[in-house]
């Protein structure tokens, strides 16, 4: 499941990259809320992948 959702984060990067170079300022302007939304999205979904797992306190000190 983790492979999935990072290939999902990688093609929305991707995706990203591709309209911000293609795209001359003006339509990165007008389309900011777009790309902002795609962002967020990404970050949301990083956050839950990326969670480490706690470690137990059964170990000796």
């Amino acid at each position: 499941q983790m492979t999935s959702q990072t290939e999902f984060i990688e093609h929305a990067l991707h995706d990203i990259e591709h309209r911000l170079s293609s795209n001359g300022k003006a339509e990165v302007i007008e389309k900011q809320q777009d790309l902002l939304n795609s962002i967020q999205v990404i970050y949301e979904k990083s956050k839950t992948i990326f969670v480490p797992t706690p470690i137990s306190n059964d170990f000796p000190r």
